[in-house]
């Protein structure tokens, strides 16, 4: 199916794994500088490049996970 980043398989495929990885961290009780340097961490890996790119780069991924959390 296609997506803001391209073709998805319907299992959600490679792009469904890098959202869950982003939400496990954005999620998890660890304070926000911590989640800042471990999205900042995952969203370095190259094979992410593609995903990030396409969303606004890491700033503006960063920014909008960030935006998400309640405080």
């Amino acid at each position: 199916m296609s997506s803001i980043v391209g073709p998805v398989p319907l299992n959600g495929g490679v792009f469904l794994d890098y959202l869950i990885e982003l939400r496990l961290i954005i999620e998890s009780i660890a304070d926000k500088a911590l989640k800042l340097a471990l999205l900042k961490e995952c969203l370095s890996k190259q094979h992410h490049y593609h995903f990030n790119k396409k969303l606004g780069g890491v700033e503006m991924v960063i920014h909008k996970l960030f935006k998400s959390l309640k405080t």
